[in-house]
């Protein structure tokens, strides 16, 4: 993963939302555009002046949060998250840390393990190039608290660097796997997240 160092605000996670909203602007109109944009300028909080809140603000939580509401939980041994799919492992990890369940059907607590098994998947999704991957896990270790971790923190920046000025994560001119609108949105989420920490957790409590 690159390695030039992140900022919360500022030139980086900023810029790379920028641009996907941009590219998003630009894109054919459907629901994945549409909930790519209402992320990225709700980060930039123009979201408001976009999108009427009382309209919108739960609709577009639910539509987000679909696929983490109908994922099951972590199981009592959080190594067996390694070979699932990696979005739907996201999606678990997600679901069980905006509920408060940080915990196995085990007595132990399950959350470094569970971050350690996040963290292997990611490093994977990097060697693979699947950036949609990437993007779930890491937003699903950034739902855990888990912004301090090294591989977490490289995680973000390849997604920042992964974003070109024309939008070039989209394109997927390298062979990768998941470009398009739904990659787009998996990465504002992710960037969403790391920018305003607790922002899933909110869209739980509105969806």
């Amino acid at each position: 993963m690159p390695g030039s160092g992140i900022r919360r605000t500022g030139t980086t996670v900023d810029v790379g939302i920028g641009v996907l909203e941009t590219w998003l602007e630009c894109s054919q109109v459907d629901a994945d555009a549409e909930i790519g944009l209402w992320l990225c300028r709700t980060t930039a909080g123009v979201g408001s002046d976009s999108y009427p809140r009382q309209d919108s603000e739960a609709v577009f939580a639910r539509c987000l949060l679909a696929d983490v509401q109908a994922a099951g939980g972590i199981p009592a041994i959080p190594e067996q998250l390694l070979y699932g799919d990696p979005r739907h492992t996201a999606d678990r990890v997600t679901r069980c840390g905006v509920g408060g369940e940080r915990r196995g059907s085990g007595a132990s607590d399950s959350r470094p393990r569970t971050v350690r098994v996040l963290e292997a998947l990611a490093v994977n999704a990097v060697r693979t190039r699947d950036i949609s991957a990437l993007a779930a896990l890491i937003r699903a270790a950034l739902v855990w608290g888990a912004d301090g971790r090294h591989t977490v923190r490289r995680g973000v920046e390849t997604l920042v660097a992964a974003v070109a000025p024309d939008g070039g994560v989209l394109r997927d001119d390298e062979g990768g796997s998941g470009s398009g609108l739904p990659t787009a949105v998996q990465v504002a989420w992710a960037l969403v997240e790391y920018r305003r920490p607790g922002f899933t957790r909110n869209m739980w409590r509105v969806a």
